[in-house]
């Protein structure tokens, strides 16, 4: 098991004073769990190419390999690149709730599909929680995913400060 950087709590305060301490304990399992080291790319295209071509035999598999513990400064890269994939995703995922929830309840999937227009009976999800609750519409949405590049670039900049590659 690997030993979390300490230069991470710094993100994980972030994250927490922002609501998403999910994220915080995805982070620690992917650090724990470590590298594992993936099949050569040779060796995926013959898989591909067996399937496709109906081969019956039977598959001999290598034994799985150990996970590798990452460095401090893997930590520190992993996470930032972790922290804006899974942010991005989770938007896009957000965004296209938003549109099936406004199918459903407008019955009309041209009216859904323009992210403009704001109809009139606009569903805003409302997530009640120890927390309080958390209201959360389209516009919302759009505004976290404009935010996102620059996010992004800001993280990119923590990492290299702390991994001591630009002053502060």
């Amino acid at each position: 098991m690997a030993i979390l950087d300490p230069r991470l709590f710094d993100l994980f305060e972030t994250l927490r004073a922002s609501q998403l301490d999910w994220l915080i304990f995805e982070l620690m399992d992917g650090i724990q769990a470590g590298r594992r080291s993936s099949e050569s790319p040779d060796n995926l295209a013959q898989a591909r190419r067996d399937v496709r071509s109906d081969k019956s035999y039977e598959f001999s598999f290598p034994p799985v390999s150990e996970a590798t513990p990452m460095s401090g400064d893997e930590q520190i890269e992993w996470a930032v690149q972790y922290v804006a994939n899974r942010l991005d995703a989770t938007l896009a995922e957000l965004s296209r709730s938003a549109d099936n929830l406004d199918a459903i309840l407008n019955g009309d999937g041209a009216k859904s599909a323009s992210i403009a227009k704001r109809a009139p009976g606009e569903v805003i999800v409302e997530l009640s929680d120890s927390d309080g609750g958390r209201k959360l519409g389209r516009d919302d949405i759009l505004a976290a995913s404009s935010e996102l590049p620059g996010l992004r670039k800001a993280l990119e900049g923590w990492s290299a400060q702390v991994r001591g590659q630009v002053q502060p």
